[in-house]
Parts: structure tokens; C-alpha cells; sequence
């Protein structure tokens, strides 16, 4: 099916949905302070030390009671927290908690980010094609070395799907293998509801996650979610076929993100990104290859 030459979409702002406004641009958050011990006078028992787990001892064995205190043992980085849950296929039983000052949409899709490098970290729009054009241009102009977004559609039959992005969107041709990506659909009676939305983990691996080509949009698997801006810039459309790499619909199996009756592809009305508020990656070149610090 061809694009359209032009399709009808948000003229202006004020025409434009409430639900995925530009935030208001603001400082980033500073870390928070950790809560104090509580309870326990002077002559109570300390704590019992946390027991290691299995590999701990044994590497602590190997190489020594030193080694488990070096963030960076034998050269190699410690993985913790979201680095480490970022090497598992993303949770569909537990949601990410608010944070406060988020728009109305961050704050729809704040609980899809649980154990993300986006869990807490307040966000921002890198690229809106309401204002910032319907281009592959603008696309990358936004995202690029922003590191992990979350791409926000809606489509012109009224579905808001998009998918989570850990690695940042370059056009350098790269199919990027990445296995806590995912993708999702707001449940059609509850648009604003980042709990009642369908998330879709990735399947069959961490391979072929991220599709990253020159003067293409955004791409999750092979045709699970695809977004093909028109080579004019005046509007774009999605394509999704589920179950390839990404999860199908859960319950009724649903192969399409998009509205019922629009099939597989479906013209687009919006398309968001949103990125942590703050400065991008600084990237370096190793050798031939560039690399994010």
C-alpha cells in the first residue's frame, strides 16, 4: 500500500491529543538520599552480614577476597541493578513506580519502564512530529546518542502502541541485539494507563531487536513494528506483524499493534520519543568502530 501524499494530522498544538504533550523543559533530578538505618540502640546486635551467592563465593575463591571489592575485576565491569536486568528479557509483572513532575504522557508510559535505565529518571521529548517534521532527518536530529527511548505512536484509527528502545537510534546501519526491548499497546479503554497497557518481550533471543538503517525509522524486529516516514516529510505510517521477534498480544494473539480494521499497517497521527532529560552519550572511536563511553 502506498502513502498518502498527505494525511490528515495535528495542524497545531491545540489540535493535538492531551495525553502526549512536550513537557516543560527542566533540571534534572539529583540523586536521592539514602534512607537512614532505623531501630536498635547501642547494645543492639548488628546485622548479620548478606550471605554470597553461589558464583560470588566461587569466584571469590578463584581469585581472592580483594577481587569481589573491585568494581572492575580482571578488567571486566561489575554488572548491578539496571545494567544487569537489561541482559534479561524486559518484566511483564511489575511496573515502575511515578515521578513526580512527569507530563501526562511520561506518566502513561512510566510504569512500562520498571528495571530500565528510565525507571526513575525524569523524561523528556527528544523528537515530536508535530513540531518537529515528519522526516527521517528530524527523527535522527532528536534521538541520535540519547541513548534509551521509548517510542510513542498513535494512529490515525486511535491506537497509542511504540516500543522501548535500550540503545540509541543512529542510522548507521546496525542491527542491534538487545533483549530487554520491548514493545506495547495502551489498552483502547484506558489510553493514559501504563498498567493496563500490553507489553511484549522480546522472543527467540536477544538478536535482531533493534533495526538501525540509514534513512529509515525506527525498527523492532524484523516487521514486528516498523515506522516508514514518506520521502516528501509529510507523513508516516506503521507497519507491525507480531510473533517474529516480539511477544504476540496476550489473550487473543493478536499479530497487529494498531486499531481493529487497520490491519498490519495503519497511517500515523503522532509519534513521540522520549528520552531522560539531560545530556546525551559521549561517543569515542575505537580503532575504525565509534563506541559510547
Amino acid at each position: 500500500m502506498l502513502l498518502p501524499t498527505r494525511m490528515a494530522g495535528p495542524a497545531s498544538s491545540s489540535d493535538r491529543t492531551s495525553l502526549w504533550p512536550r513537557p516543560t523543559p527542566r533540571r534534572r533530578i539529583g540523586a536521592r538520599s539514602s534512607a537512614a538505618p532505623g531501630g536498635g540502640g547501642a547494645d543492639s546486635d548488628p546485622p548479620a552480614a548478606a550471605q554470597p551467592d553461589l558464583i560470588t563465593s566461587l569466584f571469590g575463591r578463584l581469585f581472592g577476597a580483594r577481587a569481589l571489592d573491585d568494581p572492575t575485576p580482571a578488567g571486566m565491569k561489575r554488572l548491578e541493578g539496571t545494567a544487569l536486568a537489561a541482559q534479561y528479557p524486559a518484566t511483564t509483572t511489575a511496573w515502575a513506580d511515578p515521578v513526580a513532575g512527569d507530563s501526562a504522557g511520561a506518566a502513561a508510559i512510566r510504569p512500562l519502564l520498571k528495571d530500565t535505565p528510565l525507571q526513575g529518571a525524569p523524561l523528556a521529548v527528544a523528537y515530536d512530529a508535530a513540531t518537529d517534521g515528519w522526516s527521517v532527518e528530524a527523527f535522527l536530529a532528536g534521538v541520535a546518542t540519547r541513548g534509551a527511548n521509548v517510542v510513542v505512536a498513535t494512529t490515525a484509527g486511535g491506537a497509542v502502541c511504540g516500543g522501548y528502545a535500550p540503545r540509541s537510534w543512529l542510522g548507521l546501519g546496525e542491527e542491534k541485539a538487545a533483549a530487554s526491548a520491548f514493545l506495547f499497546r495502551f489498552d483502547p479503554a484506558s489510553p493514559g494507563d501504563g498498567v493496563a497497557a500490553a507489553k511484549l518481550p522480546k522472543v527467540g533471543g536477544p538478536g535482531l531487536a533493534l533495526i538501525d538503517r540509514p534513512g529509515e525509522g525506527p525498527r523492532f524486529g524484523a516487521e514486528d513494528f516498523r515506522v516508514v516516514f514518506a520521502e516528501d516529510g509529510s507523513c508516516a505510517e506503521a507497519r507491525s506483524r507480531l510473533g517474529t521477534g516480539y511477544a504476540k498480544l496476550p489473550g487473543s494473539g493478536g499479530r497487529s499493534l494498531f486499531a481493529e480494521g487497520e490491519g498490519g499497517r495503519a497511517a500515523l497521527s503522532g509519534l513521540v520519543v522520549y528520552v531522560a532529560d539531560g545530556e546525551p552519550e559521549t561517543w569515542e572511536l575505537d580503532g575504525v568502530v565509534w563506541k559510547s563511553k
